[in-house]
């Protein structure tokens, strides 16, 4: 008797498969945070306060492996009893529609710290581990009415001083200001203590190596930081842009 009738069509479908393509079970690499940039550099890169008030989250993108989603997962920190609640997913991003590596956190409540963890599932359903888990808390912001000068035909004092005022007593270290010209080039980013830590009008002076065109825009912001481990926030704000006129 022949194999044809032994085995008349599972047999032969079981050698076709066998030269095709099967989906791979083994799970993608889980995702890695970018790390969080120093206080001074620019462009800030990683977990930071968002200047609408929100947590950035920012994590490098798989090379090796087409990713079909993410999954970001959210813990409340409790420092009282210093401890963490549950996990609970946050936001579910198919890379189909959303291609970026990064996403901003909208909920986050001021003066709350957070844990995030995220993990990844590939074009063939299977899961990553999760990330190791990173923390930030959003403090509260500088209010844009306090920021002076402020407006596109608002002119830099001659002393060329920028000033705000903040009125909350919390656990900060520094601000960071930066100034950008309206095309997004960097003039200068400097950290520094402030004058009072429970809340007062505070300024800061361009030095006198830092020319500015004449008759241009500019605009510019103040950041707040704390908490820092390694050298690196861990706490912070970020104000709204201003804008003031420079003219000679």
């Amino acid at each position: 008797m022949s194999l044809g009738l032994l085995f008349p069509i599972p047999f032969i479908l079981f050698i076709m498969n066998c030269g095709l393509d099967v989906e791979d079970p083994s799970p993608p690499p889980p995702p890695q945070w970018v790390q969080k940039s120093l206080p001074d550099e620019w462009p800030e890169r990683g977990i930071d306060a968002n200047e609408f008030r929100g947590i950035f989250l920012e994590w490098e993108p798989n090379l090796k492996e087409e990713v079909g989603a993410y999954f970001i997962y959210r813990a409340q920190y409790y420092e009282l009893n210093d401890s963490i609640g549950t996990f609970i997913m946050l936001a579910h991003l198919i890379t189909e529609s959303y291609s970026k590596t990064e996403y901003v956190d909208q909920q986050a409540m001021p003066t709350v710290g957070y844990y995030y963890k995220i993990k990844a599932v590939n074009t063939s359903g299977t899961s990553s581990d999760f990330s190791e888990s990173i923390f930030y808390c959003n403090l509260r912001s500088i209010r844009t009415d306090t920021l002076y000068p402020n407006g596109r035909g608002i002119l830099l004092p001659s002393d060329r001083s920028l000033s705000w005022y903040y009125s909350t007593s919390i656990d900060m270290e520094n601000y960071c200001v930066t100034v950008m010209t309206e095309k997004d080039s960097l003039i200068v980013r400097e950290l520094f203590q402030p004058h009072n830590y429970v809340g007062s009008l505070e300024s800061w002076q361009f030095p006198d190596h830092i020319l500015l065109e004449a008759n241009k825009i500019y605009k510019w912001r103040i950041d707040i930081g704390g908490n820092y481990i390694e050298g690196r926030e861990t706490s912070g704000a970020e104000s709204s842009w201003a804008r003031f006129l420079y003219w000679e």
